[in-house]
């Protein structure tokens, strides 16, 4: 991340598409920005967090991030991240409970990042779940695949409803036939 007057490049791996978001992109409706914090896989970093909230922006910041610890929970809260990421794929169920816990305790929500209908099923077992983000991309495959989305909330969309849980499209939408297909299928947010 580099920040170049009043603007922050926010950018994923060289190999990927990047993004280049204006820091008023919050004055211009966005409700969340997500800040890349992983180092290893996505060549973000903790400072990303840091520059982006010194820099003035007022919208919520959520920390990208690998989170299988608490402390990182503690270190995100501490530089000015006001949500965090839980991939429900890489914590048991257990861990999922613990850390939401520490979240509500430090005044962060927790977006928990569901794959496939195993995943959104534990998920749905969970108290006090606010949101949860559906990734079209497979980490096995890393192919991209929206249906997923689709396929997810037609099986689980009532039970979603009836817990009043707000469901994030994520990953594979590039264009606006992809954010209105998600948000047919039942997305809050993008």
């Amino acid at each position: 991340m580099q920040l170049k007057e009043d603007k922050v490049f926010y950018t994923r791996t060289p190999k990927q598409k990047h993004t280049i978001r204006n820091i008023s992109t919050c004055q211009h409706g966005a409700a969340c920005l997500s800040i890349l914090t992983d180092e290893k896989y996505f060549q973000g970093s903790f400072e990303n967090l840091r520059k982006v909230r010194k820099a003035g922006v007022k919208c919520p910041l959520l920390c990208k991030e690998f989170v299988i610890d608490e402390w990182q929970i503690c270190y995100a809260r501490s530089i000015g991240a006001d949500a965090v990421l839980l991939i429900a794929a890489v914590l048991t169920d257990m861990d999922l409970k613990y850390l939401l816990r520490i979240c509500k305790e430090l005044g962060l929500t927790a977006l928990i990042e569901v794959h496939d209908e195993n995943e959104m099923e534990r998920v749905l077992r969970i108290d006090d779940v606010q949101l949860i983000g559906i990734n079209n991309r497979s980490l096995e495959t890393f192919i991209v695949d929206t249906s997923n989305t689709k396929m997810l909330l037609e099986k689980h969309g009532n039970a979603i409803r009836e817990k009043g849980i707000l469901v994030v499209g994520e990953s594979g939408l590039f264009n606006p036939e992809d954010v209105a297909y998600v948000q047919n299928a039942g997305v809050s947010a993008i």
